[in-house]
């Protein structure tokens, strides 16, 4: 089951630890977020937070499933669920971001309707106190992918 997270309950660190490194870096968004949360028998076993950017413009936070969860369809479902909420608060557009290093989550979201947008140089390195570490590798640069979900209107012939 997917649902929204009240504000009454506690924010699930564990899995957006592993989605991102630091707890510092985390704050810096999360209470902007409205996080969905996968449920297997009551127990929080994913999420997936997403925050409006801007005016028609949302950008997918966190994205996690604990590793015994995976490769079940919850993913799919959470990203699914930030997508429709994205819809349904008129936003045209989602942007996710991923380290260059992160070749698994990258084909994922591709494989949702998400195209390569922007690289984000030196991300890692600026944001975050200490190397982050991924498949052996230094992540150095954020690869954005985007997802158009309904037509921009800014983007109309004549618009100015």
């Amino acid at each position: 089951m997917i649902r929204v997270k009240q504000p009454d309950e506690s924010l699930p660190w564990d899995l957006l630890l592993m989605a991102d490194e630091e707890i510092p870096a985390i704050e810096k968004y999360i209470y902007d977020c409205v996080i969905f949360l996968a449920l297997e028998k009551d127990s929080v076993v994913g999420e997936c937070a997403i925050r409006n950017t801007g005016p028609g413009r949302a950008e997918i936070m966190s994205i996690a499933v604990l590793p015994e969860f995976r490769k079940k369809g919850l993913g799919k479902q959470l990203l699914r669920k930030a997508i429709q909420w994205a819809e349904d608060q008129n936003i045209s557009s989602v942007d996710i971001g991923s380290a260059d290093t992160s070749a698994i989550p990258l084909a994922f979201y591709r494989s949702e309707g998400f195209t390569d947008y922007e690289i984000r140089k030196n991300f890692f390195r600026e944001n975050y106190s200490k190397p982050v570490i991924e498949n052996g590798k230094e992540c150095i640069d954020m690869i954005v992918l985007r997802k158009q979900i309904k037509k921009d209107p800014d983007s109309e012939p004549g618009s100015f």
